[in-house]
């Protein structure tokens, strides 16, 4: 895995801008947010065995950017403004 692609969200992250960062065995990673990172430390491996972002797989009424939480829409997909994907709100 290309530890510069978050892995619980899917973009990529520039290490020489200092973003959020947390080690897992032996390994960094680095993270679009505080967020993710955070999503991340709880469940490392659920992230690291997914070639792709999770997706949700519950039923939500929308879905929003967790960096631009004004951007809803009514099915998963990327956020128009920075391309992140767009998370359930459950």
């Amino acid at each position: 895995m290309d530890n510069t692609i978050d892995p619980v969200c899917g973009m990529r992250v520039d290490p020489g801008t200092k973003p959020p960062v947390s080690t897992y065995r032996g390994e960094r990673y680095f993270f679009c947010c505080e967020g993710c990172r955070e999503r991340f430390v709880t469940e490392p491996e659920r992230y690291l065995e997914a070639s792709t972002p999770v997706v949700p797989t519950a039923q939500a009424a929308a879905y929003t950017c967790p960096m631009h939480p004004e951007i809803q829409a009514s099915m998963p997909g990327a956020c128009p403004q920075c391309g992140m994907a767009l998370e359930a709100l459950l």
